[in-house]
């Protein structure tokens, strides 16, 4: 007799389909589980980039901190001869009276002369530079030969000479005016056309104004503090501003660009060279404009003293790369569990995500405390090491492991290698990309992708 198919007991008959279904996951279905695990790490992803942007916060309040203590950048304009006159305005009803205002004559020449010498000053866990600076300022003064025409309407005697400094708690020294080879004092100065505080000193100018043509000269001498930056506004119809510092990392900043510079480990020199064309405003300003502070302030140059703090720019880069590297890693591991037929589950997925993205809490965290490369190495051979003993634990295969710790540690190396370059970021990184797809490509085919595991 004959035994009919569909009468042979169902363990006879093979394993049921649902009973297939249970043994394992649909590749799919797992690809699909992959992703939602990657668009859930972009949170605590997004939380890193928080974090670095509230350290940065934190750096700029010390920074600040020390300069209200201290002393703020300092703006140096200056110097500049202001003489008082009136002059007759007629109303409606043909009644004269008189509006008092002021004539500004900025200087022939100028010639700043400045030192500068840095220190690091700490709040908390940030360095802030600071600055002590000795400058001279010497040049002469023209009187305009037009000048003359006005000579009934201006006030020479209270004419006054004035030098515009942004920030007068970093003054260390009184400060006196040498005109013509006498020296005059100064006091506080905050009512000019050409600055909004400073110091200046009365000078009787009627001698002056008899000599139309004439030069007179000037000398000043300066001594200040202060953090962040210095900047020279080049009032002169030529001006040349030359400066030294200890300095090894200026950033110069402003209007102009410095003609000749020098920077080596042990500091810079620069010097500026600007012509009154250069600039939009003339040498004598005969009426108040209200613009006129900004205008020159437009005008300014100058250097950045700051140290440049690049771990937080340097982690915000880094972080744009976590999606790459937490991708690619979930690749290898995907690919494990393809070829050594071993079951990892999501959760284990997910684990290893947020191994990864621990790294830029390491890496900002360590940085504030050591140099940004040292702290990039520690942060990688720690997360490499956690998720190569990790998929060790899973797998029980130290070739595996082994293999995606040397994955991490290829990406980490390639991921560094991006940050420190500049000009070539963009074409390495594409460049780098295209390799790095190929050869998942060319793995991938190895795999079989159709049926169920």
């Amino acid at each position: 007799m004959k035994n009919n198919p569909e009468n042979l007991p169902a363990q006879e008959s093979g394993t049921p389909e649902p009973q297939k279904r249970q043994n394992g996951n649909p590749l799919t279905l797992k690809i699909v589980f992959i992703g939602i695990i990657m668009l859930i790490l972009l949170i605590p992803g997004g939380m890193i980039l928080s974090l670095i942007d509230e350290r940065m916060e934190m750096m700029e309040d010390a920074q600040q901190e020390v300069a209200r203590m201290w002393s703020g950048e300092q703006h140096i304009t200056g110097p500049v001869v202001t003489i008082p006159y009136y002059y007759e305005v007629k109303d409606a009803d043909g009644k004269t009276s008189r509006e008092k205002t002021s004539i500004n004559i900025l200087p022939e020449n100028l010639t700043i002369d400045g030192s500068v010498a840095c220190q690091q000053l700490r709040r908390g866990l940030y360095d802030t530079n600071v600055y002590s600076t000795e400058i001279t300022l010497t040049g002469s003064f023209l009187i305009p030969n037009d000048l003359k025409t006005l000579h009934d309407h201006l006030y020479m005697g209270f004419a006054t000479v004035s030098v515009g400094i942004s920030d007068l708690r970093g003054i260390e020294e009184n400060i006196g005016i040498d005109w013509n080879g006498k020296n005059f004092p100064t006091v506080t100065d905050s009512d000019n056309d050409c600055f909004d505080t400073g110091v200046t000193a009365r000078i009787d100018l009627r001698e002056w104004l008899d000599k139309p043509g004439e030069s007179v000269p000037f000398e000043i001498r300066l001594k200040l503090k202060g953090s962040a930056a210095l900047y020279f506004a080049p009032v002169g119809d030529q001006t040349v501003i030359r400066l030294r510092s200890d300095c090894p990392t200026p950033s110069f900043i402003g209007n102009f660009l410095p003609s000749s510079r020098e920077v080596t480990e042990q500091g810079f020199t620069a010097e500026w060279k600007v012509v009154a064309q250069n600039r939009s405003y003339t040498q004598v300003i005969k009426k108040s404009n209200y613009r006129l502070k900004q205008v020159i302030a437009e005008s300014e140059l100058g250097v950045n003293l700051l140290i440049p703090v690049t771990q937080y720019q340097q982690a915000t880069r880094s972080v744009k790369y976590g999606l790459l590297v937490i991708l690619l890693t979930f690749i290898g591991v995907f690919f494990v569990e393809m070829t050594q037929r071993k079951n990892i589950h999501a959760f284990q997925y997910l684990l290893v995500g947020l191994g990864l993205v621990l790294f830029y809490s390491l890496l900002v965290s360590i940085s504030e405390h050591l140099g940004f490369g040292l702290s990039y190495l520690t942060a990688a051979v720690m997360t490499t090491s956690l998720i190569a003993l990790y998929i060790y634990g899973i797998t029980r295969i130290r070739s595996t492991a082994l293999s995606i710790g040397g994955l991490l540690a290829v990406l980490y190396t390639y991921i560094y290698i991006l940050l420190q370059l500049e000009t070539y970021a963009l074409l390495a990184g594409s460049i780098g990309l295209f390799v790095i797809l190929a050869a998942v490509m060319r793995y991938s085919l190895k795999m079989e992708w159709t049926g169920e595991r």
